[in-house]
């Protein structure tokens, strides 16, 4: 009886090269559905955010603003609100907050994380 052995080579599977600088980025980016899609939203969202923003601090109605709401959906009433009195919806709102700018910060300015 004899015995075969049969290697099996291995066969790395096709990766994409890394992307080395913004010129390689903007070479191998093509306009999509996905590309449209984000620009729709980043124009109509901000657009949305903007306009009403302005248009209340224009006729005098700054409650009616984002942070307004957010304060008041926070309890905070008045400017002296001392950090002591916080509550952990205080922290989490404030920490989700800056974690997500940080990382739209090194992910869209300097590309890491990508």
């Amino acid at each position: 009886m004899t015995t075969t052995t049969s290697a099996v080579a291995y066969v790395p599977r096709t990766v994409r090269p890394p992307l080395h600088t913004y010129t390689d980025v903007a070479q191998q980016t093509t306009w999509n559905f996905a590309s449209h899609y984000w620009l729709v939203w980043f124009i109509a969202s901000f657009g949305a955010f903007l306009v009403y923003e302005l248009y209340q601090l224009a006729i005098g109605h700054p409650e009616n603003t984002l942070s307004a709401q957010v304060w008041r959906m926070e309890g905070i009433l008045n400017r002296n609100y001392p950090i002591a009195d916080w509550t952990a919806v205080h922290f989490l709102l404030g920490g989700m907050f800056i974690l997500t700018f940080l990382w739209l910060g090194g992910h869209f300015v300097f590309g890491v994380w990508r």
